[in-house]
């Protein structure tokens, strides 16, 4: 099986006892509630995390959570399974609905598609799933200063529209309903981001959390801006850019 390459900033525990501290993901959960089909009683969630929303699904359920983060598990106080995403021991079709938030961006091709077969042979009925919405990537991208590599601040992998995840199900689920929530954002222009990047040096700043995934280092510096960084943010400001909200979620049905 492969290896997510963003495993280590996954299995600081620091992470999970912090997750969310700002409450952005508890925002959405009247939303997601409220529109679970009411025929729906059990539910795998697969990627749980530290079970924000786990722990948080109303009682009438029966939910399971599933993550590879031992650290984070700690923090799931419903049912639970240590494993990975693409490999999940439980028997076909024995779920009413699998549910996934701010998981699949994060996985290489080969887990994805692994995790991706595992939904479809769980679910009896329903997939839902949250992630980030068409997300811009090179935006959040960070420089390493020991090895030189670039990578996502928050580990993300891939980045979905609507028709995105469609494609992902189409074979077997129908998408009855999707929508997107959250925070506004406006695109940064993709042009000029890259010149900020080459000529500019000016990167995504890290977080107390950040590992670097090649080469595992987590002592990174502040980079403040410099004139020519300053110059490319304030032509960006002028340019049209497009808003959207941060999240998408979408709801599917078996054929």
């Amino acid at each position: 099986m492969a290896q997510d390459h963003n495993q280590p900033f996954f299995q600081n525990e620091d992470l999970w006892a912090n997750y969310d501290v700002a409450g952005e993901i508890e925002r959405k959960l009247p939303l997601l509630f409220s529109r679970i089909p009411e025929e729906v009683v059990s539910i795998l969630d697969v990627g749980c995390g530290n079970g924000v929303i786990t722990n948080n699904f109303p009682v009438k359920y029966r939910v399971v959570g599933v993550d590879s983060s031992p650290e984070a598990l700690k923090y799931v106080t419903r049912e639970k399974i240590l494993c990975s995403a693409d490999n999940i021991p439980v028997g076909d079709m024995s779920f009413d609905m699998v549910f996934s938030s701010e998981l699949i961006e994060h996985l290489p091709g080969d887990v994805l598609a692994g995790t991706i077969r595992e939904f479809k042979r769980i679910s009896r009925r329903y997939l839902f799933i949250s992630v980030p919405n068409n997300e811009h990537l090179e935006f959040c991208l960070i420089y390493c200063p020991q090895c030189h590599a670039t990578f996502h601040a928050y580990g993300h992998l891939n980045s979905f529209s609507s028709g995105d995840l469609g494609k992902l199900f189409n074979d077997e689920f129908n998408m009855i309903w999707h929508t997107t929530l959250g925070k506004k954002v406006k695109d940064y222009n993709k042009n000029l981001l890259r010149l900020r990047h080459a000529l500019a040096r000016k990167y995504f700043a890290p977080t107390q959390y950040t590992v670097c995934p090649y080469c595992g280092n987590n002592e990174f510096e502040k980079i403040r801006g410099n004139i020519l960084s300053k110059i490319i943010n304030g032509i960006n400001l002028i340019m049209p850019r497009k808003v959207k909200h941060y999240w998408l979620m979408a709801l599917f049905e078996r054929n």
